[in-house]
């Protein structure tokens, strides 16, 4: 009887293999965007969550990026993936690195973006996954790999996003009346990437951060 399972599970082992292979060779596969998941809006002030409802709509009021609601898409954005290592987004000019570690898939730009060392600082590090910065160019900034990040098979797969806002407020001298004062500085945008947690603890007195997490669903037709 051992024998017999060890025997069944050998075999059932082995076509599981099978199908994974014959799953992954599948290739050039081409996804389309189908669906919205909506995830969370969450808000900091310092370092400290807020939960209130009414204080988060106060702070996202007006602000385009935020408010996504779950939600079917009949859209033309596209994934394609042309070999287990290698896909594009939409127009398929410039393809991305895949790295998979069971469901999870790590997307890297083959070519890299240049950032200011600021830029990076203040909005870089709110990605979950992303690259060491490289040497510096002529005009200061740095070289940097963009990363995005999904769950999934390479049928079906969603992708991470998240919208913030960052206001920080800083003091500074107005030469003009003589006087010290206080300044804001706005920050807002759409990443494909995961919100990386340990960010919260870079947050000063002077700081609001408003994150919105969701993600997108690409299926093979």
């Amino acid at each position: 009887m051992k024998l017999y399972l060890i025997f069944f599970l050998s075999v059932l082992l082995a076509a599981c293999k099978n199908k994974d292979i014959i799953s992954a060779s599948k290739f050039p596969a081409e996804l389309n965007i189908v669906k919205v998941n909506k995830i969370s809006i969450r808000l900091f002030i310092n370092k400290m969550e807020v939960k209130d409802k009414d204080v988060i709509d106060s702070f996202i009021a007006g602000d385009k990026e935020f408010g996504v609601s779950p939600h079917a898409v009949s859209g033309s954005d596209k994934l394609r993936f042309f070999s287990a290592d290698t896909a594009s987004i939409n127009d398929g000019n410039e393809k991305v690195a895949v790295t998979r570690t069971q469901h999870q898939f790590l997307f890297t730009s083959v070519k890299p973006s240049y950032q200011s060392l600021e830029y990076f600082r203040l909005i870089g590090n709110m990605n979950k996954y992303r690259s060491e910065l490289g040497g510096p160019r002529y005009d200061g900034k740095y070289a940097v790999q963009n990363m995005m990040v999904g769950y999934g098979n390479y049928s079906e797969i969603e992708i991470r996003v998240f919208n913030y806002k960052l206001v920080k407020a800083h003091k500074g001298f107005d030469y003009y009346f003589g006087i010290e004062r206080l300044y804001r500085s706005v920050n807002a945008g759409k990443v494909f990437n995961e919100f990386d947690e340990k960010y919260v603890n870079s947050l000063t007195q002077t700081d609001t951060l408003a994150i919105e997490e969701y993600s997108y669903t690409f299926r093979a037709k």
